[in-house]
């Protein structure tokens, strides 16, 4: 999904919901949108790919909104292939997780991968803790 029908589609939410004069939803895509631009130039530099690398990765709504601003770049394999490296990872934290809790309970850095599992597929945005 391009841009402009991701912005028709955000105004007409914010429009049934009541808030397309909220300062602060229209604030907070600005930032985002920001903070989008800002992870995609950083994207270009070695040394923020292998940070990137060590992390839990994006959720699928922000991995999409990059691979868009990329818009074909090579560096589209690089987020698609640390995408599923991230999810591999993800699964076998789950599948600990989930053996654990069946025997032992002894949990240690797979704790919380079933929210961090969560939050791949739909953001954090709106989970409460």
């Amino acid at each position: 999904m391009d841009a402009k029908p991701q912005n028709q589609m955000k105004q007409s939410l914010r429009e049934a919901f009541g808030c397309r004069d909220c300062p602060i939803c229209r604030y907070v895509d600005e930032r985002e949108e920001s903070h989008v631009k800002e992870f995609r130039d950083l994207l270009s530099e070695e040394s923020f790919r292998k940070e990137y690398e060590a992390t839990d990765g994006l959720c699928r709504i922000h991995l999409k909104r990059i691979l868009n601003a990329l818009q074909g770049d090579v560096l589209d394999q690089f987020m698609l292939a640390s995408h599923a490296m991230h999810l591999k990872l993800l699964k076998v934290q789950l599948e600990t997780f989930i053996s654990k809790m069946r025997f032992t309970r002894d949990l240690r850095e797979e704790k919380d991968s079933w929210l961090v599992a969560i939050e791949k597929m739909v953001g954090k945005r709106g989970l409460k803790n």
